[in-house]
């Protein structure tokens, strides 16, 4: 059962409504502000559990996903990568955004930037 900690937690990232390929202010909106260390820990750990239950969706947990990637979160790969092995089309794409960017240790809108970057690069040449 969902606890109202995590469904609260669920309803910040929710209603940020933002596309975190482009831009991604939940950390800076949110995380940042929480004021100890103790906060901050449980919002990870949160995460983490929110992204192994099986109460989620699969395509609730592409946005959680990609917080951790924001939040540099990389006990998160694991989880992460047995999704997007789970998943297919659309959802697979964004678990892997995710999983690139936790490997990378960078959010998903600098990994998406990055590889943007570089194709027009190589389109110059």
């Amino acid at each position: 059962m969902e606890s109202e900690y995590e469904a609260n937690l669920w309803r910040t990232i929710h209603g940020q409504s933002y596309d975190f390929c482009v831009s991604s202010n939940w950390k800076t909106k949110y995380f940042d502000s929480l004021d100890s260390e103790d906060e901050k820990d449980k919002v990870r750990s949160t995460l983490l559990k929110m992204l192994e239950s099986t109460e989620y969706p699969m395509g609730k947990k592409t946005l959680i996903a990609h917080v951790c990637a924001d939040l540099r979160i990389l006990e998160a790969i694991r989880p992460v990568e047995k999704l997007r092995n789970e998943a297919s089309g659309s959802l697979k794409y964004a678990f892997t955004l995710s999983y690139e960017a936790l490997s990378r240790g960078v959010s998903v809108p600098e990994l998406t930037r990055d590889v943007w970057s570089k194709a027009i690069a190589e389109c110059k040449e």
